[in-house]
């Protein structure tokens, strides 16, 4: 939820089954700092320090699977 609030996030998704909390986040460069300050807020909220792994990849984004429709 908190990653749709910045701008330049283009979409998050759990990718776990629920309890051990993973999302995947992609984000531009730019609002990566901004992420990460939020993440630093979940420690205050919730009570843990979250742990988290920044991934860039080496290749522009293609379609892998096309989708039918």
């Amino acid at each position: 939820k908190r990653a749709g609030e910045l701008s330049g996030c283009l979409g998050s998704v759990q990718v776990s089954n629920g309890f051990s909390g993973n999302i995947m986040v992609l984000l531009s460069k730019q609002a990566l700092p901004s992420y990460i300050s939020r993440l630093e807020d979940y420690e205050h909220i919730f009570g843990f320090h979250p742990r988290w792994y920044s991934y860039e990849g080496n290749e522009p984004a293609r379609i892998v699977f096309p989708v039918h429709t």
